[in-house]
């Protein structure tokens, strides 16, 4: 939504038009009622963002909220394939990731990790499996005042390899 407001306050852009994909209701809902909060003309659509094609072509493809490390390397290409095909001939692609492979090595990833440190919601993950052929992580997030626990398939790449991968569809400016 930062986004929209700054380009709706430039004098080159006269309009913005939200189109917003996510498997998540929850996340749907709260992006329609930021983009009303915010005046902006916004969609939704409940899909998965490989599918992100289908929906329309665009000026610009946001990626925010670090999302690739939900998709395994196979995804992770159909992910950036469906993205620039959605993309308007002198449409941008901007990227919102971290350098999760410097993280593994500077902060280590094996061990137990605080996730959130708020004494009523305390909560840590842990590592719990492996899969060889997506390179995907397992992680284990655990409430521990509820013992409520979800398990993840998590993929860590660096900035490198995911702008490296993206230059094979697209022409990358950095």
């Amino acid at each position: 939504m930062a986004l929209a407001k700054v380009l709706k306050e430039t004098k080159d852009v006269s309009e913005v038009k939200l189109t917003i994909i996510d498997l998540r209701e929850a996340a749907l809902k709260d992006a329609l009622r930021f983009a009303k909060e915010e005046i902006h003309s916004a969609e939704v659509h409940k899909l998965d963002a490989i599918k992100a094609h289908t929906v329309g072509r665009f000026d610009i493809v946001l990626m925010y909220g670090a999302i690739l490390v939900h998709f395994d390397s196979w995804n992770l290409m159909r992910l950036f394939s469906s993205a620039t095909q959605a993309l308007e001939e002198k449409g941008v692609i901007i990227v919102e990731e971290m350098d999760r492979t410097h993280i593994l090595f500077t902060r280590g990833y094996s061990s137990i990790l605080v996730e959130n440190s708020d004494p009523r919601n305390l909560s840590i993950s842990v590592h719990t499996d492996y899969n060889l052929i997506t390179g995907s992580y397992t992680r284990s997030f655990i409430r521990l005042r509820t013992w409520d626990a979800v398990s993840l398939p998590l993929n860590f790449r660096s900035i490198l390899t995911i702008t490296s991968t993206l230059w094979l569809f697209v022409k990358i400016l950095i």
